[in-house]
């Protein structure tokens, strides 16, 4: 039991747009600086269960990303909902391929979710 830890615990997202990850791809994404906010699954936060997700998304000509999917998940399937809604906010400068914005496909990012004894000192990064 989580007794004295916040219902709503904070993980650590160490994904590229956390800067933690290069890409699979060789395509030189960078990150655009925001808050990213990663829900940890209550379920598995009780069950003290850590996870990480890998996701596959298109980054858009405006930086965003889209179609994402998981395409594996370690430590439970209850991981990939807020792994997937992390990736939505994910944020990146425009890939230019002579000087035009260009979307980029197949794009996988690591998410891992952790546990900490002291949420506020495990903002996404």
């Amino acid at each position: 039991m989580l007794k004295g830890k916040s219902a709503a615990i904070v993980a650590v997202a160490c994904a590229l747009a956390a800067g933690c990850v290069s890409a699979p791809q060789q395509v030189e994404l960078v990150p655009v600086k925001t808050a990213l906010k990663l829900r940890y699954p209550m379920s598995m936060a009780q069950q003290g269960r850590e996870g990480d997700v890998v996701v596959d998304c298109t980054i858009t000509t405006a930086g965003t990303t889209k179609d994402c999917v998981a395409v594996r998940s370690l430590g439970g399937a209850a991981f990939v909902p807020d792994a997937l809604a992390l990736a939505a906010q994910m944020r990146f400068e425009p890939v230019l391929r002579d000087g035009v914005p260009v979307e980029v496909p197949h794009q996988e990012r690591h998410i891992l979710f952790r546990l900490g004894d002291h949420p506020e000192d495990h903002q996404p990064i």
